[in-house]
């Protein structure tokens, strides 16, 4: 028993010490391209939410909200409406990135202006992956990006081609 213990102990050590050279993180390792044709068009809401990075980032803010959820009315049931979410893993991701970057901004790791620059970016990319057909790459990728920092990673990977 003892044997095998110090076997295991030796295997993970030897596996970790193999990675460490390699780059081993999935969200810096894919670069993304997708094209804009002409501007982002930012849709006005119903109800428009503030952000606190300011009203540009509120702007892009509530297109991504308006893209990415549809609200139907539902006769069954407990409610009397559903809600449908375009690309779910982009949809959490952006999220998880939008929640970091508050936090980062808050506890004055990120300044002000850097982290409306970040956001921007983030959502400006998810506003056009939207309405892309093959993302599938993308989303495996956002799906494995579990901390805010990793899905700002991902986003940076992201090039958006203006044409």
């Amino acid at each position: 028993m003892k044997k095998m213990i110090i076997s295991a102990v030796a295997l993970i050590m030897a596996t970790s010490m193999w990675a460490k050279g390699e780059k081993t993180s999935v969200t810096e390792s894919h670069h993304f391209v997708y094209e804009v044709y002409g501007n982002i068009p930012n849709v006005k809401n119903t109800f428009e939410e503030e952000h606190p990075l300011g009203k540009v980032v509120a702007e892009k803010w509530n297109t991504f909200i308006a893209n990415y959820t549809c609200v139907y009315d539902v006769e069954v049931g407990l409610s009397g409406y559903a809600t449908e979410i375009r690309k779910p893993s982009v949809f959490k991701a952006v999220e998880r990135a939008d929640k970091y970057i508050r936090k980062a901004v808050r506890e004055g790791r990120m300044e002000r202006d850097a982290a409306i620059k970040v956001m921007s970016h983030v959502l400006d990319c998810a506003n056009v992956i939207c309405f892309e057909d093959n993302t599938s790459d993308l989303e495996a990728v956002v799906r494995k990006a579990k901390t805010g920092q990793d899905v700002v990673t991902v986003f940076d990977n992201v090039e958006l081609k203006s044409m």
